[in-house]
């Protein structure tokens, strides 16, 4: 999956509450950004080796 899929899967699918990304290496910040800001009941999000995926900006995504 890209930014472009979590872009359509967050517009779509707002009722998420859990999301495994593992191994998703086209993701990015950008991508998990829009299912946070998409998907309010998202609790569980996997993203275990999702290597463009920057944990410190991620700190920031979440306490924001």
């Amino acid at each position: 999956i890209t930014n472009s899929g979590l872009d359509a899967l967050s517009q779509n699918c707002k009722l998420l509450t859990t999301l495994d990304l593992s191994y998703c290496n086209k993701i990015t910040n950008k991508g998990v950004d829009m299912l946070r800001r998409h998907c309010p009941l998202l609790k569980s999000l996997n993203l275990f080796k999702c290597q463009n995926v920057r944990s410190l900006d991620l700190m920031a995504l979440f306490t924001s």
